[in-house]
């Protein structure tokens, strides 16, 4: 397995250390973790990682909430650090409008300037979309064919969003949000809808803990709560979803075998 969003280096994992949460993670069957950046410092920590531990691998970008806080300085060092060899993507980036903790016209700025980073270094792209899903397009829509896809993480929309991001080379990616609740929802549909070759799977570590552990913090170990769940979804095998999202993460990212 691989658990294709968790941020490692989060504050909430100081006491653990990167290097426990791998080891519980492979104990798990997760033997690669993507571990993805929000801001400059966990840029670095997020390189430093990557170089540490062969099973993890780097996304490195500015969250949108960061915003209202970079300069331009910060997009170069970005783009510098984004030329390691284990550095497979450009984010998270994206549009916020739910929590608005930076201005819009500020976050569509620095939107528009990681994928610009993305198509000088033809990596993909990591997106973050809450409640802004049509800017979210727009803004694809207008850099497509500049940058070799990406990842919509953490999918929160429907059936429509996915339809209208996958001709632009995008991935689905499905959270531990699935396993919540006892009632179907629209993220249910787009398993079930999803192209098998576009499907991954994520914890988005620390936060959305899958059941049986809603409530505790959760780690890339859990990832295979989220794979059983979508495997319950689809009416197939634990390990041929297992494969499946293995391929086209590797596939996504570039990971080799």
């Amino acid at each position: 397995m691989i658990d294709s969003h968790a941020h490692l280096t989060h504050p909430d994992f100081a006491e653990d250390g990167v290097g426990a949460l791998v080891t519980r993670a492979e104990e798990a069957g997760v033997n690669r973790i993507i571990c993805i950046a929000y801001d400059i410092p966990s840029c670095r920590e997020t390189v430093e990682a990557a170089e540490k531990f062969d099973s993890v691998y780097a996304v490195i970008g500015l969250h949108p909430h960061e915003a209202d806080r970079v300069d331009d300085n910060d997009i170069i060092r970005v783009e510098e650090m984004a030329r390691h060899k284990k550095v497979v993507a450009i984010g998270e980036t994206g549009l916020d409008f739910y929590r608005d903790w930076a201005k819009r016209e500020n976050q569509e700025k620095l939107f528009r300037a990681s994928l610009e980073i993305a198509g000088r270094l033809e990596k993909p792209v990591v997106i973050h979309d809450r409640e802004a899903h049509d800017d979210v397009v727009a803004t694809l829509k207008e850099h497509a064919g500049r940058f070799p896809g990406g990842v919509m993480h953490c999918f929160s929309g429907d059936t429509g969003l996915m339809e209208s991001v996958l001709p632009l080379g995008f991935y689905i990616s499905i959270p531990g949000t699935i396993t919540f609740g006892k009632k179907e929802g629209p993220l249910h549909d787009v398993v079930r809808r999803c192209p098998e070759d576009r499907l991954l799977i994520e914890t988005d570590c620390p936060w959305l803990t899958p059941a049986p552990h809603r409530g505790k913090r959760n780690e890339p170990a859990y990832v295979r709560f989220v794979r059983d769940k979508v495997a319950e979804i689809l009416g197939r095998d634990p390990e041929e979803i297992d494969r499946l999202t293995t391929e086209n993460t590797e596939r996504l990212f570039r990971l080799g075998n």
